[in-house]
């Protein structure tokens, strides 16, 4: 039988089982089956292993509770049990424990027998199946329903990996045993959402899918509202995040109304109302509300914001600050927050085109997109930094570089010393700030008076204690201003990253201090000649309107907490510093960025 040639590796002398059974005494018989006796003994063997001789023995491990194979095609045994069976069989023969995984996910033996004969392994049609993509078809009928995706794909991986042909190809049992862990706890999040929802309530909106859809476990409709679904005749986007709070995405066929609709592809020109609701929205959660579009000017300026929006019973417009480019090229923009309840609210939002800008080209709406607010603290915990004994430090060249420093004397004995004096930074040519991240890397800060023109931009002196380089560059005289950045990338470490920040403070006499919406820049890398549109916000208090809330009180609450790509943070040493490029540092030398920032 060709064959059993895939179980080779696996044979074992006879007479070692003949001395673990002592030859086969009567003493040691713990039961029958179709095919003989079953008897007892020890041996240093894992399970599973195929014994050959004149005769075929198979060996397991003895299972007080009767072997696996017993509940292999038992719908009963979920599959979360199923993974916690493997993650705790794990010290197996890595071939021999593949085949255990795979009949663990088919219900059954890797092996048929017709008229009382070995007719078939089943390994090499598992593995055929794996690689076709067609595994679904060999499953246990009923668990693949039961399943997380991402747990039922790294548990199949590993397993195909473990009945590779090749040895050299099977990963290592430590490896097998990390993977199994992560697909268990893939399948545990799986299973803790499931207390967190109401079921009722997501089979309410499962059994408005159009078109219709069929489930049976609870699992199933998890695993149905994770990938999302259509609802109101397909106008309306339903899905369910991690902690079981729902997302909707209304259509702007559904929610937008006014003049000058061209309906065939969502465009608007002038006035448009939007009207929505909170119909499926989880109570108690904290929403913001996301407008999705694109307009003509979007290869010019992706990020640009071409209108302003209020609630209807508002007297005042607002505008979004930023726009943030999604995986299928719309554009999406904050407009509101708000706090679900039980009862149904409805929201009637109006937008107009901004004022100060020419607007002669269309802009076109996808939809309104409700998404539960996720919380990050703004309160910064203290920095603890973990110096290991022996720290990756190239000790010669960093201390070339602090022997740079023409105003201080550094001095350190230990490498920690070294670490945190590199952290902290130091002088350079009395005009360069050099530091080190926490991952070793150098940073360099250049003072704004070298690379901005002094015709635009005064430089001023100040106390040491506001500033590295003693002198703060002040006020320009027009709404865009040039930036042409020199930087010594024998300062730096190559190859990696690096993104370039603005630190900068607003006077609260200038009037740039009350700016609000965004500034659109330029980027013209001198090197490759292309031109980067980015849009970023200068305004420390650009904060996310809050429905139900007074507009006194608004400016004291802070639900808008997430970090957020061209947003302002406020640094340790009192500055605020917002990110607007990357560039990459492929080898040493020197570099030029050119950068035109244009106020919108």
């Amino acid at each position: 039988m060709s064959f059993m040639k895939e179980f080779d590796h696996l044979k074992i002398p006879m007479k070692d089982i003949v001395s673990a059974t002592n030859n086969f005494d009567r003493a040691n018989v713990i039961g029958g089956g179709g095919f003989g006796r079953v008897y007892k003994g020890d041996l240093s063997l894992p399970e599973g292993q195929m014994i050959t001789g004149d005769e075929m023995i198979l060996v397991y491990e003895y299972a007080s509770r009767g072997s696996l194979d017993r509940y292999l095609g038992d719908t009963s045994l979920a599959w979360i049990q199923r993974l916690k069976i493997c993650v705790g069989a794990a010290q197996s023969d890595v071939y021999s424990f593949g085949v255990v995984m795979f009949e663990i996910l088919c219900g059954r033996l890797c092996f048929e027998y017709r008229n009382g004969k070995l007719s078939e392994i089943l390994v090499p049609k598992w593995r055929k199946c794996y690689v076709e993509k067609s595994l679904d078809d060999i499953l246990l009928l009923g668990l693949k329903e039961q399943m997380d995706i991402g747990s039922y794909n790294s548990f199949s991986a590993i397993a195909f990996r473990c009945v590779n042909k090749d040895r050299e190809e099977r990963p290592m049992m430590a490896e097998i045993v990390k993977e199994l862990e992560f697909a268990l706890k893939q399948q545990e999040v799986l299973e803790n959402l499931g207390k967190k929802v109401d079921i009722e309530e997501l089979k309410r909106i499962a059994d408005l899918a159009a078109p219709p859809i069929s489930y049976g476990a609870p699992s199933q409709i998890l695993l149905l509202l994770l990938k999302g679904l259509f609802v109101d005749n397909g106008d309306t986007w339903i899905s369910i995040n991690m902690n079981g709070e729902v997302t909707k995405v209304v259509s702007a066929t559904k929610c937008f109304f006014g003049d000058n609709l061209v309906t065939m592809k969502e465009k608007r020109r002038g006035f448009a109302r939007v009207e929505v609701n909170t119909q499926f929205l989880s109570p108690h959660v904290t929403y913001t509300i996301y407008v999705v579009f694109n307009h003509s000017v979007q290869c010019e300026c992706p990020c640009y914001i071409p209108f302003e929006y209020k609630l209807e019973e508002e007297a005042h417009y607002s505008t979004s600050c930023i726009a943030y480019v999604k995986p299928n090229g719309w554009l999406m923009t904050k407009l509101y927050q708000f706090t679900s309840y039980k009862g149904q609210e409805n929201f009637t939002i109006e937008f107009m085109p901004r004022d100060n800008i020419s607007f002669e080209d269309e802009f076109g709406f996808e939809g309104i997109e409700f998404q539960p607010l996720e919380y990050e603290s703004c309160k910064k915990q203290e920095e603890k930094l973990k110096v290991v004994g022996n720290l990756d430090l190239e000790t010669t060249d960093f201390t070339e570089l602090i022997k740079l420093s023409k105003d201080v004397i550094l001095e350190w004995t230990t490498k920690e010393e070294l670490y945190f004096l590199l952290r902290k930074g130091f002088l350079i040519d009395k005009e360069k700030w050099l530091s080190i991240s926490k991952n070793m890397k150098k940073r360099l800060i250049l003072p704004a008076s070298t690379f901005l023109k002094d015709e635009e931009w005064t430089s001023n002196s100040i106390p040491c204690s506001d500033s590295r380089f003693n002198v703060v560059t002040k006020a320009p005289n027009s709404y865009s201003f040039m930036i042409d950045i020199k930087a010594d990338l024998q300062l730096l470490t190559p190859p990696s990253t690096y993104s370039c920040h603005l630190l900068y403070k607003l006077s609260d006499n200038d009037k740039y201090s009350s700016f609000e919406g965004p500034i659109v820049i330029g980027i013209i890398d001198g090197t490759r000649s292309h031109v980067i549109p980015l849009s970023i916000c200068l305004n420390t208090n650009c904060r996310t309107p809050i429905i139900g809330v007074k507009d006194d009180t608004k400016s004291s609450m802070s639900l808008n907490t997430c970090k957020m790509k061209g947003h302002p943070k406020l640094r340790k040493d009192g500055w605020m510093e917002v990110q607007f490029a990357e560039v990459v540092i492929c080898t040493t030398g020197a570099t030029k960025e050119a950068s035109t920032f244009r106020v919108s």
